[in-house]
């Protein structure tokens, strides 16, 4: 039981911690027997690992990150300008990065991941750390593995960027050359180049995929997709390739019309359509959009149909969405 001496409580995590203030207005962590894991002292609770119990709290205008009982992991200093933490917690890698005079990247324990600032950290995950630096007024990229340290791909001063999304794991895209000229390519986990920089306009979704979509050229019809394995999974054929939702990825064609492609390069929906709307793998089916009315499409694949086909003869004005009970609403004449 937790007493009834707080101001508010937030949510539990699944591991039975919760942020919690006091009357004063003061945040601390407690667990769900009510015990005190981070003393509630502070102004604010920025961030909270509860599998590592750190936080990075705020005392006034300074934070640092704390542990348990309020042990200091790393000092106070101060909050960003836009009144942002300066102290960032990274829980997949253990790591944490600081700013104050340069980005410095720190263990869990607090000891430093390196004993120099960076000019910028741009990723910290999928195993690897990536870095810029400046030398002799250059920037030079570099990618250290974020258990060893160990430099993946050396500081060079030819690369012109370096990313790294969630869902793409197993390499970096790297690269070369200013904003119109510039040639990108892919760099494995161990460094080696794995495909050669020839594409250009790379993007990775936030939200999710395990593709990257890239063009053979500055023009429509060369937009395609690969893997992390250097592997083209979906054709560079099309004009754009957007991430569509549950590992599906809408295309439009030359012809201007819109399909779905699955993440192993199979097509879901034949690009015959004005538009593509929910995606429903759980039934099987995708509400399409066709000459302004929808319809349902059976999926490509699936037990009912090798190619798909649509389910609705006639068109609604209105399909509003499967639910979880593969159900929807549906509008043909208002009614």
């Amino acid at each position: 039981q937790v007493p009834c001496s707080y101001k508010s409580i937030a949510q539990f995590t699944e591991n039975g911690y919760a942020i919690a203030a006091n009357r004063a207005g003061k945040f601390g962590i407690i667990d769900n027997s009510g015990a005190l894991i981070v003393p509630i002292i502070y102004d604010k609770i920025n961030q909270f690992d509860a599998e590592a119990l750190l936080a990075v709290v705020q005392i006034g205008q300074q934070c640092q990150v704390g542990g348990k009982g309020g042990k200091t992991i790393l000092p106070l200093i101060p909050i960003m300008g836009n009144g942002s933490s300066a102290y960032t917690l990274y829980p997949s890698e253990k790591l944490i990065t600081g700013i104050k005079s340069g980005v410095y990247v720190y263990k869990y324990t607090g000891e430093q991941f390196k004993p120099t600032a960076f000019d910028g950290v741009h990723f910290v995950r999928n195993g690897m750390v990536g870095v810029r630096r400046k030398v002799s007024g250059k920037s030079q990229y570099g990618v250290y593995n974020s258990s060893t340290g160990a430099l993946i791909l050396p500081f060079s001063s030819l690369y012109s960027s370096i990313e790294s999304k969630k869902g793409f794991k197993d390499a970096i895209v790297v690269s070369k050359g200013g904003n119109y000229s510039s040639k990108s390519g892919l760099i494995n986990k161990q460094g080696k180049l794995i495909v050669n920089y020839i594409y250009t306009e790379p993007y990775m979704w936030d939200e999710g995929g395990a593709l990257l979509s890239l063009y053979k050229q500055h023009v429509m019809g060369q937009n395609g997709a690969i893997d992390d394995k250097g592997k083209v999974v979906i054709p560079f054929q099309f004009n754009t390739i957007r991430y569509h939702s549950d590992d599906a990825y809408k295309v439009q064609a030359k012809n201007e019309k819109y399909g779905l492609y699955n993440e192993k390069g199979a097509v879901v929906v034949p690009c015959n359509y004005d538009d593509i709307g929910q995606y429903s793998p759980q039934w099987g089916v995708t509400i399409v959009k066709k000459s302004d009315k929808f319809f349902v499409f059976a999926n490509a694949g699936t037990e009912l149909t090798a190619n798909g086909v649509e389910l609705t003869k006639q068109g609604y004005d209105k399909i509003g969405g499967f639910n979880a009970n593969g159900f929807s609403p549906a509008i043909r004449n208002s009614k």
